[in-house]
């Protein structure tokens, strides 16, 4: 994904421009000499308008659940809900109002659920990992024979038995720590 990144980035914002497009050319007086068979047509009033930013920005939040793009189509797609929420119900009208509360309380609902999404994937990259070799280097462990520079041994770690070698002398029962994985053989020294 990172390397689409700037791709990805691309395509959401000229998604957003073209939904834009759709509502301005809606906005602007129809002569009559123009012909009435273009594809914004479709787009004449405000609530298809609004419409079509509040899906374009439902399917980018899915997109964002689905293919995690660094919280660009999730931002996109809430600014997008916004819009579509304001373009769709921007009237004076006291039912329009009570709909237009619950429309952004929904928008708020989604642009926190985001955030907390971020910050769990910042959580999740700054955590030591702690699973397969990676996991291992820094861990202690016993020594179930002897171990020198010249006689490789084994110790059990995170309840499996591991090939060890280490540069001192380890006598079997020492406490040791793991301090590099190379393959299935660690490297050791002496706690």
């Amino acid at each position: 994904m990172k390397k689409y990144l700037s791709i990805f980035i691309t395509a959401i914002i000229a998604l957003i421009c073209l939904t834009t497009l759709a509502y301005a050319y809606s906005q602007m007086p129809m002569s009559s000499n123009m012909s009435n068979d273009s594809i914004f047509d479709l787009f004449r009033t405000a609530n298809s308008n609004g419409l079509s930013f509040i899906l374009l920005g439902l399917i980018l939040l899915s997109i964002e659940l689905h293919i995690p793009g660094h919280m660009v189509s999730g931002v996109g797609g809430v600014i997008s809900f916004i819009a579509g929420s304001k373009i769709m119900f921007d009237s004076n009208d006291p039912m329009i109002q009570d709909i237009r509360i619950y429309v952004f309380s929904i928008t708020f609902s989604l642009a926190v659920l985001l955030i907390i999404m971020l910050i769990l994937a910042i959580k999740a990259k700054t955590h030591k990992v702690r699973g397969g070799q990676e996991g291992l280097v820094g861990e202690t462990g016993e020594s179930n024979s002897d171990i020198s520079k010249d006689k490789p041994g084994k110790i059990f770690v995170h309840g499996e038995l591991w090939n060890a070698m280490s540069e001192n002398e380890i006598k079997k029962g020492d406490t040791v720590i793991v301090t590099k994985v190379e393959g299935l053989t660690l490297s050791i020294r002496k706690k």
